[in-house]
């Protein structure tokens, strides 16, 4: 780790640190790169390791996980897994994916994390901001009561924090696209909250909070530039929490600046034969997900429990339904 951390990473690094205390794990000295802990329950020693070979047995174990956890639609190809990976070593790049698996100490992958370290923005001073997008944290049914969440997202951050010092970036936050069963997860183990502007109500008395229409950019596209089958457009829940003292908003225009940063990183999936196309198609989704902000300069961050006690006192919520599927 750097020594000489600016000050908005050490706010991460620090959080990181609190998270990890509170988990029900101890360190274990790193084996290589690999991030090592024991359950202090049943002694169980896992390893963290960053899957660097896209045709390696850990990618083959990471993409078959994946492929059982998800839909096709909400999963990434293969061919976009090794693409990825690929680029991630190009410290050029402007997406640096992480896709890491969790070993057992049978050397079983039991759980796999994918997220992303994205700028989304060059400051005065030639440092940039930047955040952390999760895609996705998956655990075999036989590890889901070892609660490994907590050492892996403080492991996650800890990288991020690396990565973005070795990159100039200050982190501001973390983000996740999620439906509405993940909202109670990312909420216990990260803070993360989901997005409202406030609306004028038929009555000046009433309050009413829209929820910002998130939709993923699709995972994969063709030759020609188009959406490849099965891979459109996907409503989602996009939450988020800023780093330090906790924020109970955010600018809109800071908050498109990490959506523009998600999609900025997709666009580099699948096929390049038609980049202006796949352009079109995604300035397309982003301006839906702008639209939804209607015209508002500040974004609330609102829990599910202050939503309900807001709601008792009369406050109306208009939520983002489309991605409330099962």
């Amino acid at each position: 780790m750097c020594a000489n951390l600016s000050a908005a990473n050490q706010e991460v690094l620090a959080y990181a640190t609190e998270m990890f205390d509170r988990s029900e794990y101890s360190t274990l000295p790193s084996v290589g790169s690999a991030t090592c802990f024991k359950s202090v329950k049943s002694n169980t020693q896992y390893r963290l390791v960053r899957i660097a070979d896209p045709s390696s047995e850990l990618a083959d174990q990471f993409c078959s996980l994946m492929e059982e956890s998800f839909t096709p639609e909400e999963c990434d190809t293969r061919e976009t897994v090794a693409q990825m990976i690929r680029s991630a070593s190009d410290p050029n790049a402007f997406s640096h994916a992480f896709y890491q698996g969790v070993l057992n100490d049978k050397g079983q992958m039991v759980a796999i994390l994918n997220w992303d370290l994205l700028p989304t923005g060059k400051r005065s001073d030639g440092r940039q901001d930047g955040v952390i997008s999760i895609g996705f944290i998956v655990t075999t049914p036989v590890e889901r009561n070892h609660r490994l969440t907590l050492p892996l997202y403080s492991a996650m951050l800890r990288l991020g924090v690396e990565d973005a010092e070795k990159r100039g970036i200050d982190l501001r936050f973390v983000l996740a696209e999620t439906v509405s069963t993940a909202e109670g997860h990312f909420q216990k183990a990260l803070g993360l909250r989901r997005l409202y502007v406030t609306l004028e109500g038929s009555r000046p008395s009433v309050r009413v909070f829209h929820e910002m229409e998130y939709l993923q950019p699709p995972l994969d596209f063709t030759d020609e530039g188009e959406a490849a089958d099965g891979a459109g457009f996907v409503a989602e829940h996009l939450m988020l929490r800023g780093f330090g003292p906790e924020i109970q908003t955010i600018s809109s225009s800071s908050l498109m600046s990490a959506v523009h940063g998600i999609y900025k990183a997709y666009a580099g999936l699948g096929a390049t034969g038609n980049p202006v196309r796949k352009d079109e198609i995604l300035l397309q989704g982003l301006d839906r997900v702008q639209a939804s902000l209607m015209d508002q300069a500040i974004v609330h961050l609102i829990s599910q429990s202050v939503r309900n006690e807001m709601q008792e006192q009369g406050i109306l919520f208009e939520e983002h339904v489309e991605a409330d599927k099962d």
